[in-house]
């Protein structure tokens, strides 16, 4: 998105939208950030159908579903985005400047709260995981049952730091410098010194216990599918947020190829987790074809599987659901 100044009423206000200049950006990657955007959309919707109805919730499976229903919202917003930003610089007529706005300002908000979510659950997800591999019977016994109470928490806390981020870095960031400063600090505090730190080292910590497991045992799937989700968010996710506290927090300006790269990358890590269930999934089978509730099934698998005569280790409840299933 391209940033420039806008008025309403009497106030300075940075506002984004596209110039109607057809050489302000190259086509081709508003094109493809879309399609990315679709397919992304459209797989992780395919994967909320199969949690919400079809799959018998674990205790895993309920942030899972939560992180999936972040990730559709965030892809829906740049949907919502690019539409409208083909539409105002091939057809201006259809919407004005003042649409753009609003649509821009609203989208905006909106990423910023689902993205920040996402980045809450993986968190969640690879620490609780890590504790329940260095502390099980600790972990058994005192982890928290009421997972409704942590997926509404996550989602307060994302809604609540996407309008303060909003408001002081975007909206009115100009006007209050002082407090533009004092939440940026808080976020990169949150975002860089809390969360990813705690994310990064129980996803290492969980790679290396998964790894000590004896030879004949593969790591259990869940463990590989939540160290690729997150090597996947690292690489393509975190970017963005440093791009934008970097740009609208700290006003500092950014190329606009930079800010496209970045655009981009956010969308494929969005999309990218139905293909990393899928393809975990698929480890290690046999040659015998699976549907793909059992493929998820098994990407969420908790058990070690043995890699002699196809044998696995005892099965946890979502497996054996999915085998009576496939019986049927």
């Amino acid at each position: 998105m391209t940033c420039n100044d806008s008025s309403n009423g009497s106030q300075e206000i940075t506002t984004c939208f596209p110039k109607p200049d057809r050489d302000t950006e190259p086509h081709i990657t508003i094109f493809f950030n879309l399609i990315t955007c679709l397919c992304g959309l459209l797989g992780n919707g395919v994967v909320f159908w199969f949690l919400s109805f079809h799959i018998k919730r674990s205790h895993f499976t309920i942030y899972i579903l939560n992180l999936t229903v972040a990730d559709f919202s965030f892809l829906l917003g740049r949907i919502i985005w690019y539409l409208a930003k083909i539409l105002y610089i091939y057809t201006s007529k259809l919407l004005t400047k003042c649409h753009m706005f609003y649509i821009c300002h609203g989208t905006l908000v909106f990423n910023i709260f689902v993205y920040n979510t996402g980045l809450g659950f993986l968190m969640v997800i690879s620490v609780e995981r890590c504790l329940s591999m260095l502390f099980p019977l600790w972990y058994r016994y005192h982890r928290l049952k009421k997972k409704s109470s942590i997926c509404a928490f996550i989602w307060s806390l994302s809604v609540f730091m996407a309008v303060l981020e909003f408001y002081f870095e975007i909206y009115m960031g100009d006007t209050y410098k002082t407090w533009r400063y004092i939440i940026s600090i808080f976020s990169c505090v949150l975002n860089f010194l809390v969360s990813t730190p705690l994310m990064v080292l129980s996803s290492l910590i969980l790679f290396l216990k998964s790894w000590q497991q004896p030879k004949q045992h593969h790591p259990a799937k869940l463990h590989i599918t939540i160290l690729v989700t997150i090597l996947m968010f690292l690489l393509f996710g975190l970017p963005q947020k440093v791009w934008f506290v970097v740009h609208f927090g700290f006003k500092v300006a950014i190329h606009r190829s930079i800010s496209i790269i970045f655009e981009l990358l956010s969308c494929i890590n969005s999309s990218a987790n139905p293909a990393i269930y899928f393809f975990v999934g698929n480890l290690w089978k046999n040659k015998k074809r699976r549907s793909l509730k059992l493929t998820l099934l098994r990407a969420f698998k908790e058990d070690f599987q043995r890699t002699e005569d196809g044998m696995t280790l005892p099965a946890t409840k979502s497996e054996i659901i999915g085998r009576r299933d496939t019986q049927k």
